[in-house]
């Protein structure tokens, strides 16, 4: 399950409020993304924030279910501001239930050596 936060936090704030409600086992939680905007005057300035500043396609289409819900949207074909991309994210809403959203470009990887321990274990 993907929880819009939509009260207004400092975004130092994110991950702890993000790891509360993760932590919280009668939810069944999976990802937190923090709306900060949802300017109705302008939809060019909708703005989705994960708590980790990393791009989530579940929780974008969230979003889009959301200002569809709250008739925000007046357009099928729109851009939305996601953390993680540089760029504006293309969305479509095809139907009530049927949402796409263009894939970001990854900007970088970073190869990682992870030691892992298990019952005292090294793997």
């Amino acid at each position: 399950m993907t929880i819009l936060v939509h009260s207004k936090h400092h975004p130092k704030e994110y991950a702890t409020i993000a790891n509360q409600l993760m932590a919280t086992t009668h939810v069944c939680c999976e990802q937190v993304g923090f709306i900060e905007s949802t300017n109705h005057m302008n939809e060019d300035e909708y703005h989705l924030v994960m708590s980790g500043n990393e791009f989530c396609g579940n929780t974008t289409m969230s979003y889009m279910h959301y200002l569809q819900e709250h008739q925000l949207l007046e357009r099928q074909h729109f851009q939305l501001k996601i953390s993680g991309c540089s760029q504006f994210v293309p969305c479509i809403v095809h139907n009530q239930q049927c949402y796409e959203v263009g894939m970001p470009q990854v900007q970088s990887i970073t190869p990682r050596q992870l030691m892992v321990l298990l019952q005292s274990k090294k793997i």
